[in-house]
């Protein structure tokens, strides 16, 4: 294969990527948020485009926001394919099951957790191992 034909394929996939990652639907600006549920142990991230359909997400199920920050639909799946490389299993296409791994991954990707959960369980584990 000469070297054009390889350089025409490149600035071809080059476009290609480009023309995903500028869509305005990916870059869109809006609100990336993490509720848990207590009773089913499970913790959804997710992706919403202004504070007032937050609002009715929240009010039209039982879980607790835990972190909101600024971001875009991009890092939402950007976080999903990369917990699933992770082995971290999604179920239903929005929620994880809260363990200890899925909120390290998710703090350690920049991700919204805030940190009353994830302090409250770091010192209940510090507590038990002070008493032994």
């Amino acid at each position: 294969m000469s070297i054009k034909i390889i350089q025409k394929k490149l600035i071809l996939l080059g476009k290609t990527f480009k023309n995903y990652f500028h869509r305005k639907n990916n870059l869109s600006e809006g609100i990336i948020f993490t509720l848990y549920s207590d009773k089913l142990n499970l913790l959804e991230v997710g992706y919403t485009p202004n504070n007032q359909s937050l609002n009715k997400i929240l009010l039209g199920n039982k879980y607790i926001l835990l972190d909101k920050k600024v971001g875009n639909l991009f890092q939402l799946k950007l976080l999903k394919n990369t917990l699933n490389q992770l082995s971290i299993k999604l179920l239903d296409d929005r929620y994880y099951e809260y363990t200890n791994t899925t909120i390290r991954y998710l703090n350690i990707l920049g991700w919204p957790i805030g940190n009353s959960l994830y302090k409250r369980r770091r010192i209940k584990k510090q507590i038990a191992y002070s008493t032994i």
